[in-house]
């Protein structure tokens, strides 16, 4: 039931941001490796991407449109100092966790362009940027508007898709009360599993 579920929410998510992506042009807005990615972790729903181990602590816009906050605003505790924008068809791209705005509330912004400095402030255990894409006010992943789904990093495309898969996984046997994995998992049944067998293998050999 938690995995039907689970499918059919991103599915949902999903359709709205595919058919978006191919009317915006995105740019990444930091250069370094995503630490955190979107969706179900360990410490709850992660409704963006943090992007660490920054080789230039230079945040830029994604994509174009209007600056409608910059700082420590209403609604966003915790998020630190941000640059929320918002490019006027219902998309908005948000930058926590600055060090130091760079935009002007109410400046049109282009890709590529300066928004601040990566830093540490609101709820933070190292310098990174958190980056949103908000639909309508609802968090979609921001990967499928960015330009090959991760930055160019040693890990790779892959990497990124392993950790969301074993994210999934631990959320899965957490939430399963009653569950018993070698029982489950036994000669019989593993034979029947072999996908998820695989899934919660990769879900252990990252979570060490």
């Amino acid at each position: 039931m938690l995995l039907a579920a689970a499918c059919a929410a991103a599915l949902v998510l999903a359709a709205p941001a595919a058919a978006q992506s191919r009317a915006h042009s995105f740019v990444w807005p930091a250069s370094g490796t995503i630490t955190n990615p979107f969706g179900i972790t360990d410490m709850g729903f992660h409704p963006g991407i943090d992007i660490g181990m920054l080789r230039s602590l230079d945040i830029r816009a994604a994509t174009a449109g209007v600056v409608a906050a910059v700082g420590y605003t209403t609604g966003f505790e915790g998020y630190g100092n941000i640059v929320l924008v918002d490019d006027g068809s219902g998309l908005q791209t948000l930058y926590a966790h600055l060090s130091q705005p760079r935009a002007r509330i109410g400046e049109h912004v282009v890709p590529g362009q300066l928004l601040g400095i990566a830093g540490c402030t609101g709820s933070c255990t190292g310098t990174h940027l958190h980056f949103e894409v908000r639909l309508h006010g609802t968090a979609i992943n921001p990967l499928r508007f960015l330009p090959g789904g991760i930055p160019a990093a040693p890990a790779g495309p892959a990497f990124a898709r392993r950790l969301e898969m074993a994210h999934a996984a631990r959320t899965m046997l957490t939430h399963l009360t009653g569950f018993r994995l070698a029982t489950w998992l036994g000669p019989r049944q593993r034979a029947a599993r072999p996908s998820l067998v695989r899934l919660l293998a990769g879900a252990a050999r990252l979570s060490r």
